[in-house]
């Protein structure tokens, strides 16, 4: 009885090993030429969305803190896939986090962040990043994700340049 105990212990420890070494992470940036409020105020105006955003075409939910947003994300074959993201993390003006996870991040875990920084010279660095874990992380194409992130970092960008 020791002996399965110990093995069923070797088994746990080697999965969590392989469960951490398939965690990834995306992270993009792009300079804007507005203040930091003007890029938190476009970035969280989701009814505009459909209007600018190329990767989030449609948001809805209330922005708060442990509620769950539907985020409509366009694919670049044309195709569309709504997730249910739960808001992990917000501080006003600055960083949203958005977890999804299926089977509580065993098989899947991404945080979806988002944040607005001030520079010295009135400019605004927006970073947009993911981070995965879980079995399946495997499946995500991340240089596609990056893509999409870089895209709406660009309209973003364009969108608060213009108003």
């Amino acid at each position: 009885m020791k002996k399965i105990g110990i093995i069923a212990m070797l088994c746990i420890i080697i999965l969590l090993v392989i469960h951490q070494s398939m965690a990834k992470e995306i992270r993009t940036e792009i300079t804007i030429n507005a203040p930091a409020e003007k890029v938190w105020q476009v970035l969280t105006d989701f009814g505009a969305y459909p209007t600018w955003n190329p990767y989030i075409v449609k948001m809805e939910g209330t922005l708060v803190e442990g509620e769950r947003m539907q985020a409509t994300l366009a694919r670049p074959d044309g195709t569309t896939s709504t997730l249910n993201p739960k808001v992990r993390e917000l501080k006003v003006g600055e960083r949203i986090v958005m977890r999804k996870q299926v089977l509580g991040g065993i098989i899947v875990g991404a945080n979806h962040i988002f944040e607005v920084k001030s520079n010295p010279d009135g400019s605004t660095t927006f970073v947009q990043a993911m981070t995965f874990n879980g079995f399946a992380t495997y499946k995500f194409d991340t240089e596609m994700l990056k893509k999409q992130f870089e895209a709406m970092n660009r309209a973003l960008k364009s969108r608060v340049e213009a108003l």
